[in-house]
């Protein structure tokens, strides 16, 4: 499947003053001709829930859980919870996994994107 990358949608820890951020209605409004992930400061489940309601197909998440890497299954929960039915997004279904270091991509149904620290997804 193509797809992009849209950042920054929040202010984010790993790269200050990298922006302006978007906010998950804003990288929507872009318009992308195919899938976006959301990427860029995504570090609690309201903000995966907003990019899910957004229209985003996925989340891509570096900083936050190399920080804090138990916090990888509650964000593809959050975003998976946030998901509108029926929306086209893929995915949707499935168990969301755990990414984190030594873990990959189990469980991670489309549309529920994890990237852990040492991991290209």
């Amino acid at each position: 499947m193509d797809y992009v990358t849209v950042s920054p949608v929040y202010p984010t820890r790993s790269k200050p003053g990298y922006g302006p951020a978007l906010g998950a209605v804003g990288a929507a409004a872009m318009k992308a001709p195919v899938p976006w992930l959301a990427l860029g400061g995504i570090d609690s489940a309201e903000r995966a829930r907003e990019c899910a309601s957004a229209g985003a197909a996925g989340i891509a998440v570096m900083g936050a859980v190399m920080r804090t890497p138990s916090l990888a299954r509650e964000l593809a929960e959050a975003f998976a919870s946030g998901t509108p039915r029926g929306s086209g997004t893929p995915g949707g279904s499935g168990t969301p996994g755990e990414s984190g270091a030594g873990g990959g991509r189990r469980g991670l149904a489309a549309g529920q994107v994890v990237v852990s620290p040492g991991r290209r997804g």
